[in-house]
């Protein structure tokens, strides 16, 4: 089904070679470098994995660098954007409060602006919040009971969301609803399904797997892992306008009423600009999940184009939001790095509802992505 509205999708269009063109403001987005698995401990690779379970490993960290030192040679020594040497004005770096994250976000910050190698290295100044009251980055299902009633109208003896408060009991019910267990040869309990993660780290990371977990068993696990994962967050299959708005719903409107602002405050027309006036790049080190739920939400066609052919965001995967002044008028350019090991980043301004070309009308941009926004999640997941 996904392939066939993928040849329905348009062309990228070629975008006419601007003269008059200049950036404004970045936003990106990135997932956190590669992990230890998050589950069984008799998978756990004591060496491979030495900072312990659902940690950075030492491949994430360096990987991770890399990516600053990517986004380094784009805005800085490219498109001379960003000051060669750090001014902390610009730049602000958000994380959500999960460990993995916050030192990705710091690696990401020492690969822009430790490039000679200082000694001590350049503190960068990372923002966070208390991930309960996160409703940015950090939503918890067990906050949501909103959540819970969409899934109640899939699967009617879905438990109260809020009882559960272990991810893994959390992940299990919602593998028992989309009924995927039926075709699996292997992960077709519980106990196996929560195998998955750990598995799928082992693997990404390059170690030892069990001798029993063969290639096909390697492809049920992804496939299975999917699966649920499109359920928890009402993508692909189980497209939901609600659950997306929950999810990942005041992040879009995060995104798209910093965009409007900034160009207002960039053009002179509004005075309350000390807030957002300096920063020139605007950054979110968060998980794969709200890379995925932010794709859906920006249309179905842009999550199909740039996670085909892995299916799911990859470790350090990149969302990059540009504003830019082309004649005079604001544009937005999006584009998608899929993960650590790709120089060229994708374009899926095309696939953007409204949008058909390399650039976007802001106009257009702000009002794109349906009923998948909100200011107030709080209220709405009561």
């Amino acid at each position: 089904m996904e392939w066939l509205l993928l040849l329905s999708l348009p062309l990228a269009l070629s975008a006419p070679i601007y003269e008059d063109r200049e950036l404004v403001f970045v936003q990106a987005l990135w997932r956190h470098g590669q992990r230890a698995g998050n589950g069984e401990d008799h998978l756990h690779d004591k060496t491979l994995f030495k900072y312990g379970i659902g940690e950075l490993t030492e491949a994430g960290i360096e990987n991770t660098y890399n990516l600053g030192r990517w986004l380094r040679r784009r805005y800085v020594d490219d498109d001379k954007f960003l000051s060669p040497v750090m001014n902390p004005k610009e730049l602000f770096i958000e994380s959500v409060d999960v460990n993995r994250c916050l030192m990705s976000a710091e690696s990401v910050g020492q690969g822009m602006y430790n490039a000679d190698g200082r000694n001590p290295p350049l503190p960068v100044a990372v923002h966070s919040r208390p991930k309960k009251t996160d409703w940015v980055l950090g939503l918890t299902w067990s906050n949501c009971p909103a959540i819970g009633r969409e899934f109640s109208r899939i699967c009617p003896d879905f438990p109260d969301i809020t009882t559960l408060t272990s991810y893994n009991d959390y992940s299990a019910e919602t593998f028992r609803c989309t009924n995927a267990s039926q075709h699996a040869t292997f992960f077709n309990t519980k106990e196996k399904y929560l195998l998955i993660d750990a598995l799928i780290a082992l693997e990404q990371a390059g170690a030892k797997l069990p001798d029993w977990y063969t290639p096909q068993l390697r492809q049920e696990a992804k496939e299975m892992g999917q699966k649920s994962n499109h359920f928890q967050l009402g993508i692909g299959e189980f497209h939901n306008e609600n659950i997306l708005r929950y999810n990942t719903g005041l992040l879009l409107d995060t995104l798209q009423s910093e965009l409007a602002h900034k160009w207002a405050c960039s053009q002179g027309v509004t005075q309350n600009c000390s807030d957002i006036q300096p920063i020139k790049f605007r950054a979110f080190s968060t998980q794969d999940w709200v890379l995925n739920s932010l794709l859906e939400a920006l249309g179905q066609g842009a999550r199909l184009v740039a996670l085909n052919p892995q299916g799911s965001p990859q470790y350090n995967a990149l969302v990059l939001i540009e504003l830019w002044k082309i004649r005079g008028s604001p544009y937005v350019k999006i584009l998608y790095r899929p993960d650590a090991y790709k120089e060229q980043a994708t374009v899926l301004t095309p696939y953007i509802g409204g949008c058909r070309q390399e650039y976007c009308s802001l106009d257009v941009f702000g009002s794109c992505c349906g009923n998948t926004k909100t200011r107030n999640p709080e209220q709405e997941c009561r």
